[in-house]
């Protein structure tokens, strides 16, 4: 998934808000936002601030990330963090903390930094049952955790953390996407990484290949495979990454030949010549007839050469399973010849090292092999993948796109016209199966619009008499504010999220679909008490 940008119109305002005059506070410069206050302070700010027009009196200004990075930000965090206030602000503490992890991060102090997460464990021990803070802040800071942790090669704790965290919002898929990012640095396969990939998946069904690959590698290749060929059937693309201009996106198409040919090895691993069979062929039919470029249509275009370079990395699967389905059959020399042809070019996956395996010839009587086993060849390869891994996770940036503390949020209801751009709309679909959904917030954050959003799909689903509903396509955007002055941009501002989806209702008992299915009862049941009134029961 990518979140993608959507621009409000507007025109050149005054007055936006509060003015920020001199150098921020250590407070700012820690975390972004202003010294707390009770209402009492709030109160003795609102006379001189009401008198003088808001040139006296103003608190200082939140922002939307630290005015401090690495050192500075460090003995800003330790200057505020010292402060006997903070015993009334347990949150707010377990912030500043989260905050100093983040510049020691920057300035490259890792233990440090992992000395700071460890201490909000105990800022929020008398605190766990606060759902508002375990649900946002809380899951952050155990998701910079374990990231933190990865850096320092302990993978089963970040492992722990991640899934804690995912456990913590499961109908966010910002959460389990951060989540994933974790779990997937670890090939190693377990039930609860596999239950966070089938949620995700539910969330978003262009990522059920994470759970595919991930299936793989726990030699679950019948299931692996039913998610690949799932995933060739839909309008999933290897090339979803691609990036392109605003405005422009590359025709839907089905059959991504890299999702067909990992299907047919996933089969031919799992013994199944028959479902294998059929995909090889049809991805050999669709490398025969190529889509011809179209010079009149350049995305077009550019689609059937993006299409045709993948399908040349596909091949490689393909040249895997035909040689597993020979092993299948038993023609063991066949199997070997096919393989050749590959050279030194192998995918480096476990049913290429399986298959490495069942052809070697075996050790003749009385010598011992100096080729690695097969168990060793798999560690070698797990480890490849958790470097090429860990080289491109970033702890700071992944810290600063994890959600914030959030408050109590009751904006579920239907968009009206003087407050369009907050709340839902939803029109039934044209098979008249399931509906459109749009959520948009101005004022909450992207995980609780995703819920929100969730919460409709449910509402319509109980309304239609259905037990569940699929998810079929969903998009997420960040919505700015753009003040323009004769046609020319000149300043945006963040103003909330938006996520849309389509989903369909359907009969099937949410607890025999693999997961993939919503239990609409559930999800009302789950999300209603946090953002609806008891009013709202009902469209």
């Amino acid at each position: 998934m990518r979140i993608k940008v959507l621009l409000l119109a507007g025109a050149v305002a005054f007055g936006a808000g509060p003015v920020m005059a001199g150098e921020p506070s250590d407070w700012v410069r820690c975390d972004g936002l202003a010294k707390p206050e009770n209402a009492a302070v709030t109160l003795g700010r609102l006379v001189p601030a009401i008198m003088t027009a808001g040139l006296m009196g103003l608190p200082e200004a939140s922002r939307e990330a630290p005015a401090a990075q690495g050192s500075d930000g460090v003995k800003a965090c330790d200057t505020v963090l010292a402060d006997p206030m903070l015993d009334r602000y347990w949150a707010r503490k377990v912030n500043l903390l989260k905050a100093r992890a983040l510049h020691q991060v920057e300035a490259g102090n890792l233990d440090a930094a992992l000395a700071d997460l460890t201490a909000t464990h105990e800022v929020a021990a008398g605190n766990v049952d606060d759902a508002t803070f375990a649900r946002s802040l809380g899951a952050s800071t155990q998701l910079f955790e374990a990231a933190t942790k990865l850096k320092k090669e302990r993978f089963d704790e970040a492992s722990a953390l991640a899934i804690k965290a995912a456990d913590a919002r499961p109908y966010s898929l910002e959460v389990g996407l951060a989540a994933v990012r974790i779990l997937n640095v670890d090939p190693r396969w377990s039930p609860d990484k596999d239950r966070v990939l089938t949620r995700v998946a539910a969330l978003e069904p262009d990522l059920l290949v994470a759970r595919a690959q991930s299936r793989e590698w726990g030699g679950q290749y019948a299931a692996a495979a039913a998610d690949w060929s799932a995933a060739a059937d839909s309008q999933a693309s290897s090339l979803g990454d691609i990036g392109l201009p605003r405005g422009f996106t590359l025709p839907a198409t089905t059959g991504d030949p890299v999702f067909v040919a990992r299907a047919a090895l996933a089969f031919a691993r799992a013994g199944q010549n028959a479902q294998a069979g059929p995909l090889i062929a049809r991805f050999k039919a669709a490398a025969a007839a190529p889509p011809a470029a179209d010079d009149k249509d350049r995305l077009a275009s550019l689609a059937a050469t993006l299409r045709a370079n993948q399908a040349k990395t596909a091949q490689r699967f393909i040249t895997v399973a035909e040689a597993w389905v020979q092993v299948n059959d038993g023609k063991i020399d066949e199997a070997r010849a096919t393989l050749e042809t590959l050279n030194n070019e192998l995918p480096a996956t476990p049913a290429t090292l399986d298959l490495i395996q069942k052809l070697r010839p075996p050790t003749p009587a009385g010598m011992v092999s100096l080729a690695p086993s097969g168990v060793a060849q798999m560690e070698m390869l797990m480890a490849s993948n958790r470097t090429d891994a860990l080289k491109r996770l970033d702890p700071a940036s992944f810290a600063k796109a994890l959600p914030p503390l959030e408050r109590a949020d009751r904006s579920y209801s239907k968009q009206s016209a003087w407050f369009k751009p907050n709340g839902f709309k939803d029109k039934k679909t044209a098979d008249g199966k399931g509906a459109s959904i749009e959520f948009s917030g101005a004022f909450s954050t992207h995980a609780a619009v995703e819920e929100m959003m969730l919460l409709r799909a449910a509402q319509l689903a109980r309304d239609a008499g259905k037990p569940g509903f699929v998810i079929r396509k969903r998009a997420d955007y960040q919505q700015y504010m753009v003040q323009t002055m004769y046609g020319a941009e000149i300043s945006r501002s963040a103003n909330g999220f938006k996520t849309t989806a389509e989903v369909q209702f359907v009969d099937t008992p949410p607890e025999v679909a693999d997961g993939l299915v919503f239990n609409a009862d559930k999800v009302w049941n789950d999300l209603s008490p946090i953002y609806t009134t008891p009013a709202q029961g009902k469209s």
